[in-house]
């Protein structure tokens, strides 16, 4: 908000009043003297509140102080509009009026005040500051001294301060008002009010012209802060009351409309998809002052114009004055982009465990290849041979053509595995067979974990989980990978890599998986599920592991935690829900005993 600079030079004037020198207060609030001539100069309402403050230093802080200044103000040059128009009015009351209609309400055309008049000569007056703007008590504080030394330009004595509640947005004054002239001269002061009309009339220009200036003012002001929010990449949507005043593009094209405008005038309520209207109606009774934090950031859903759902992210409702009304105003953050993001650094993240298993994997495929080729060529040999196939000859080329079937059945197996671990899941809400899972990925990274630890696995008994094989052999194989790069700075014979599968302390199944290699730091501890947060040199790993880890244990509803001793090892626990179906089937147990690799 833009202010004229008239009031800002009535308090520097009225400072002067007091004794007080004002440059070091312009000084502090940063206002260059030179913008404040002529009324047409405009100063932000931020750089007057910083002024108030630097007044209120320069006395201590003292009320009554501050309320001396405001007082002052009736007798400085530039309140002559003010003292031009008290000689045409009649009574004190009528001049309370017109300097809070007209003469309070051009200077700061964005606070809100009224004011009643009661019986025995008793006036209050409320004034707010809008929770959009800064509070400033100490300018609540002159101004009611302002209020009350107001019947002295009258040539009246000044009013009574009865009471007044001030902090930093609301003032409260009662006040009781001088006695009213004689009959008499109540008569001349009306016969003379009668004779100035011109004059009255003349200030009431100077007045419209003013209150032009902040017309203009807000207008531009508004204009400003539409353009800005218009251009915003954020949705920005500003409702009344919870009817839609305002949505900006991004908004707009979030649901689906063509234009903005269309949304105008619509509830709220229509476009929040029936699972997020009870926190949205929750945000809508908070009250206005309340703040930005990072944790007041909150995941919801919209409901675009097909009835599609929208995931955004929204902040603290804010409250702000549009168009010269209370308003608020709801930032958010459309998440599809945030989703398609994480979907391929979890691409990302899968591939480049791939390539990590890639020389194991060769060697898993070549070995089996190589005898599989070698039999086929022995059954090649034996019933290509001159002359009838024998028993023996038979049963030779029969053994060699089994072995060479389960050497292409590992090979298929070893494929199927690398396959499912490589490709994009469509289904992350199915269920899987947890320790199944966990078997398969091991098998996967055998030749990469013989070289660098002992491997013990231990898989009980338990449910089924919710989750699909794909992912979760992701989860286990990074935390396996992560394991494993724990311990490289030893011999394999040192380093002992564990994996167990049990059920929950009090609901889920728990995985774990353990290592006895550099631990993790306190500092790092608190990084450690950052995105590309990593300890390797450069060269070696994305960072992305534990991040994309984090994040698909989230997406299927489980909890991940780890514990670590630096030099010891670290431990990470997974637990997953377990499967909705009624009573699921308990999946015989893998291993009865730990299995040493």
């Amino acid at each position: 908000m833009l202010l004229s600079a008239r009031p800002i030079r009535m308090l520097l004037e009225a400072v002067e009043a007091v004794g007080l020198d004002p440059d070091p207060m312009l000084a502090a609030a940063g206002i260059d003297r030179d913008a404040l001539t002529g009324d047409a100069h405009q100063i932000p309402w931020s750089a007057f509140v910083r002024l108030n403050e630097a007044v209120s230093a320069s006395v201590e802080h003292d009320p009554a102080r501050l309320r001396a200044i405001g007082a002052a103000m009736g007798g400085v040059p530039s309140y002559a509009p003010l003292r031009r128009l008290a000689r045409t009015v009649i009574s004190v009351r009528m001049f309370y009026d017109i300097s809070e209609r007209w003469f309070a309400r051009a200077s700061f055309p964005h606070l809100r005040a009224y004011h009643r008049f009661e019986a025995g000569d008793r006036l209050f007056i409320h004034g707010t500051i809008p929770p959009s703007y800064e509070a400033c008590e100490a300018f609540l504080h002159v101004a009611s001294g302002a209020m009350v030394a107001l019947p002295i330009i009258l040539d009246l004595p000044a009013s009574t301060l009865v009471a007044s509640r001030i902090d930093g947005r609301t003032l409260d004054v009662e006040l009781v008002l001088p006695r009213s002239p004689s009959v008499f001269s109540a008569g001349f002061q009306a016969l003379s009010a009668l004779t100035r009309i011109g004059e009255r009339a003349d200030a009431l220009e100077d007045q419209r012209r003013w209150l032009d200036a902040g017309l203009h003012a807000s207008e531009r002001a508004r204009d400003e802060l539409r353009n800005v929010l218009e251009r915003l990449p954020a949705l920005v949507v500003i409702h009344v009351q919870g009817r839609i005043v305002f949505a900006n593009r991004a908004f707009a094209r979030a649901l689906g409309f063509a234009r903005a405008e269309e949304l105008v005038g619509r509830p709220l309520v229509d476009s929040i998809d029936p699972r997020s209207r009870a926190l949205f109606a929750a945000r809508l009774r908070r009250p206005l002052e309340t703040g930005v934090t990072e944790e007041e950031r909150t995941e919801a859903w919209l409901m675009a114009r097909d009835g599609s759902p929208v995931r955004v992210e929204v902040s603290a409702t804010q409250g702000i004055a549009f168009d010269g009304v209370p308003a608020r105003l709801v930032v958010g953050r459309d998440l599809g982009e945030h989703d398609r993001l994480q979907r391929q650094l979890a691409t990302a993240d899968r591939l480049a465990a791939v390539g990590l298993l890639a020389a194991g994997v060769a060697h898993e495929v070549n070995n089996p290849l190589a005898y599989l080729l070698n039999n086929i060529e022995i059954a090649k040999k034996q019933l290509g041979a001159e002359g009838p196939v024998d028993a023996g000859r038979a049963d030779t080329a029969r053994t060699a053509l089994q072995i060479a079937l389960e050497g292409a059945a590992r090979i298929g197996f070893i494929v199927r595995e690398l396959l499912l671990l490589a490709r994009e899941d469509p289904a992350p809400a199915a269920t899987a067979d947890l320790a199944a899972a966990v078997e398969s990925t091991l098998a996967l990274a055998r030749v990469e974990i013989a070289r660098t630890a002992k491997l013990s696995v231990h898989l009980d008994a338990v449910p089924l989980v919710r989750g699909s094989v794909p992912r979760i052999a992701q989860i286990v194989l990074n935390l396996v990978l992560n394991a494993l790069e724990a311990m490289r700075h030893r011999d394999a014979a040192d380093n002992e890599l564990t994996l167990r599968v049990r059920r929950g302390v009090s609901t889920g199944v728990m995985l774990e998986v353990g290592d006895n290699g550099v631990g993790v730091s306190a500092p790092d501890a608190e990084r450690i599920f950052h995105p590309f947060f990593t300890t390797k040199p450069p060269g070696r790993g994305t960072g992305l592991g534990l991040a994309v880890t984090q994040r698909l244990v989230a997406e299927l509803g489980g909890e991940i935690s780890f514990s670590s001793e630096p030099d010891r090892g670290t431990t990470f626990r997974v637990l997953f829900r377990v499967a909705e179906e009624d009573e699921p089937a308990v999946v015989p147990a893998r291993a009865s005993a730990p299995r040493v690799c």
